[in-house]
């Protein structure tokens, strides 16, 4: 007897934990650009239809030219965006984190993944099949807009990008990549904010070499800024990265 009430209660702190983990995916994903306007009954109820991809750092979870069978929300962690050229080099595209999505197929038919996604960190991804996906979209309108917006977002975030990489020199770009990233993948730390990226990525990402990009950070170490670690970087003074990034 006392078994089974054991048994029972096991299952009933299970289902309210399970419960609860849907209720904070379903705000979560209110929260974010891609499900913003819906109802939080409308987010449960795709949230309900979601599979969980639990990732170890380095994993991948898409691979470049690959068909595009699904579309991806990061519940937690972050994942950078790779694509290798001709010539074999990666470049590092962006780093997304919380609460944004990896890959909103436009075009139904033969769609292909035009990057590589991998783990920065462990991961926790909510993923759609593609043809289920495209089907909330018509059932659920604001998620077509949505996507319409994050994708011109994406595109001035590029031209200004690509306007830092054709004017600005090494220091402002380095510094402006590094405030994006705090804002978008940094998480608060006991020490300052704390960004998972390597400085092997922050020069594909910039086009500096690494030795320009360790010199500058040891620069910034020596002014209290940042605090350098193996694969990954603190920033102190979120005040003194911005006036770098406003620096003319």
């Amino acid at each position: 007897m006392a078994a089974t009430i054991s048994i029972s209660n096991s299952l009933i702190n299970a289902d309210r934990e399970s419960t609860a983990n849907m209720r904070r995916r379903a705000c979560q994903m209110r929260n974010s650009a891609l499900f913003s306007d819906l109802t939080w009954e409308e987010c449960s109820y795709i949230a309900h239809l979601a599979t969980s991809n639990v990732l170890a750092r380095n994993e991948m979870l898409v691979r470049q030219g690959s068909p595009l069978r699904f579309v991806g929300f990061i519940e937690s962690g972050a994942i950078k965006l790779l694509q290798t050229r001709p010539n074999g080099e990666e470049v590092v595209l962006w780093v997304r984190g919380e609460g944004e999505a990896i890959e909103m197929p436009q075009d139904r038919r033969n769609a292909r993944y035009n990057c590589t996604a991998r783990a920065v960190e462990p991961c926790l991804v909510l993923s759609w099949e593609a043809d289920e996906f495209h089907q909330l979209a018509d059932d659920f309108p604001a998620i077509g807009r949505n996507m319409h917006r994050i994708l011109h977002r994406s595109v001035a975030e590029l031209e200004e990008r690509y306007c830092e990489l054709a004017i600005d020199n090494v220091l402002r770009r380095l510094a402006c990549t590094v405030h994006r990233l705090m804002l978008t993948v940094g998480r608060e730390d006991a020490e300052g904010i704390y960004i998972g990226i390597s400085r092997m990525d922050l020069g594909k990402m910039t086009g500096i070499a690494k030795f320009t990009i360790s010199r500058i950070i040891t620069e910034w170490t020596n002014d209290g800024m940042v605090i350098p670690l193996r694969e990954a970087l603190i920033v102190r003074s979120p005040s003194k990265l911005q006036a770098l990034c406003s620096a003319v």
